[in-house]
């Protein structure tokens, strides 16, 4: 991933600046193709359709859907890392975290939170 400034979007602190906090982030998401996987309109012809999670590879999956679902997950990581950026320890530490956790499941649980 090429580097993405986020100097310029205040650091999550609470329900004081998540409003801002939120533009900031979501604009970001947005120039850098990845709002599909956080929010995203369910009209794929809309500007930012929904990118919704892959199904799970079984033995059966072809080598174009097992490609797909990698580069799903990699495009989804990067949208959580550029979320994740810009949140204090407190908070990142009320979130989802592991490997399988979706850009979604956190933006989620940070509507939730603030």
């Amino acid at each position: 991933m090429s580097t993405i400034k986020l100097d310029h979007i205040e650091l999550l602190v609470g329900p004081s600046n998540y409003e801002t906090w939120k533009r900031g982030i979501s604009q970001v998401l947005q120039g850098e193709g990845f709002w599909g996987h956080v929010e995203g309109d369910a009209n794929l012809f809309a500007p930012f359709p929904v990118d919704p999670e892959p199904a799970t590879p079984t033995a059966v999956t072809s080598a174009d859907d097992l490609a797909a679902f990698r580069t799903w997950w990699t495009s989804d990581s990067k949208a959580r890392t550029i979320i994740e950026r810009r949140i204090t320890p407190v908070t990142l530490s009320l979130l989802p975290h592991g490997v399988a956790v979706t850009a979604r499941s956190v933006w989620e649980q940070l509507k939730v939170l603030y």
